[in-house]
């Protein structure tokens, strides 16, 4: 067990791979640390991923010429975007800003904001699995992007070739040379791009447990309550009030993925982020012998061999946090399988939905409040949670512990909106 030092002490408000990863990282350096959530350490966004490392995608999702195309997205049944005009009414700030981000010049900017973490992603993942005994979760089987549609590919070389350009190589192949990579990949598909770098998880919610294990088999403090509010107090980091009983340390770390906006509101702070949500299903019968994690462009689906089954998911639902799933759009993921794989088995299939915390520029929010500084962000992380997990848990333990982190984090900063 990890001896306390005089660091001080920690609450972090949410058990998600984000708040586990820096709780983790926190205690590493001495402080005493209580992790509070109101479920189960990585049974909510984090429960339900991909499970990719993706350090590949370094470009923002506003891009330009993209807002002209979204009215026909909406419109198409299978396309994984959905929200409702109210929703857009109600998020207004959000979606200018989304609309600003994809200007050539954004563009850019944020390409190279999010390449500075993503470079430094994987190196990080490694520690962290390391230190916790998880490194036998991953596999270094690829990722592949696969197109029946031959112009669909085409379409996508532009990021293709950025993420190439970053160090992460994006191979074309056609016809047999798919196979040769991964047999199981149909005949149907005719190209596509593998990311031999690339890696994915077998199992995230086993990642986070295994970090919340070590985490208070080393003394870490598990609280399972709901954080109701943050109460400023003059000169100390707020109070955290939950439904049971309350909580005060030195230093609080807000990582509450799509609920983080109430907590900084209560902190007098704007953070824009809106729920993202994501559906998937898993197949435990689906036998398809994929060895690589794939993404099928022509129906923008995932789809990702996992130790309990075959993990299909898709989606980019815009809803409030607190909304009833809209199961319809599960099934549409098991569609979009099955297009690819016409006799797919799905018995005893399950289904899940995760908000995940998306902002307009598709950078994370990591750093200080701006007048609070005991207060520490580390949310907004979008589709990237898993993979910037434990960069982002390094770039907050420096923080808490008055260190400069030895690259540039403003671009990450709470206060940019």
């Amino acid at each position: 067990m990890t001896q306390p030092s005089d660091r001080g002490s920690v609450v972090v408000i949410g058990a998600g791979i984000v708040g586990a990863a820096c709780a983790r990282r926190l205690q590493s350096l001495g402080f005493e640390v209580v992790l509070i959530d109101r479920g189960a350490p990585g049974e909510a966004c984090s429960f339900g991923n991909a499970g990719r490392i993706a350090t590949s995608l370094v470009t923002p999702k506003s891009v330009p010429g993209l807002l002209r195309k979204i009215p026909g997205m909406l419109l198409d049944r299978h396309h994984p975007l959905k929200t409702s005009v109210g929703f857009l009414l109600r998020n207004l700030a959000w979606c200018t800003r989304f609309a600003r981000a994809g200007t050539p010049d954004e563009v850019a900017r944020i390409t190279d904001a999010l390449h500075v973490l993503l470079s430094r992603a994987d190196a990080a993942i490694d520690r962290m699995a390391a230190a916790v005994g998880a490194t036998g979760l991953f596999r270094s089987d690829g990722v592949f992007y696969v197109y029946r549609n031959p112009a669909l590919a085409e379409a996508a070389r532009g990021p293709m070739a950025e993420s190439d350009r970053r160090g992460t190589p994006a191979k074309y192949v056609t016809g047999d040379q798919i196979r040769d990579i991964d047999p199981a990949i149909p005949e149907s598909v005719t190209c596509g791009f593998h990311k031999p770098a690339e890696r994915f998880v077998r199992s995230p919610v086993e990642l986070t447990r295994r970090v919340v294990q070590a985490f208070a088999a080393d003394g870490g403090v598990l609280v399972r309550d709901e954080v109701l509010r943050l109460d400023t107090r003059a000169g100390r980091s707020p109070l955290v009030r939950c439904r049971e009983a309350n909580h005060e340390a030195d230093k609080v770390v807000i990582a509450a993925g799509a609920w983080s906006p109430r907590l900084a509101a209560q902190l007098g702070i704007r953070i824009l982020i809106v729920p993202e949500r994501g559906y998937h299903a898993m197949l435990p019968h689906a036998d398809v012998g994929l060895k690589t994690a794939i993404h099928y462009g022509d129906r923008l689906v995932s789809m990702t061999p996992m130790s309990d089954g075959l993990r299909v998911s898709s989606g980019a639902e815009l809803a409030a946090v607190d909304a009833a799933p809209n199961w319809a759009r599960r099934d549409v993921v098991v569609e979009a399988a099955k297009a690819l794989y016409p006799d797919l088995n799905d018995a005893g299939a399950t289904r899940w939905m995760g908000s995940r915390p998306s902002t307009p520029d598709s950078l994370p929010i990591v750093g200080a409040h701006p007048e609070h500084p005991d207060v520490l962000f580390a949310t907004g992380h979008g589709t990237l949670g898993l993979t910037l997990s434990a960069v982002t848990a390094e770039i907050v333990a420096d923080l808490a512990a008055r260190r400069v982190p030895n690259f540039d984090v403003a671009p990450y900063r709470p206060d940019r909106f």
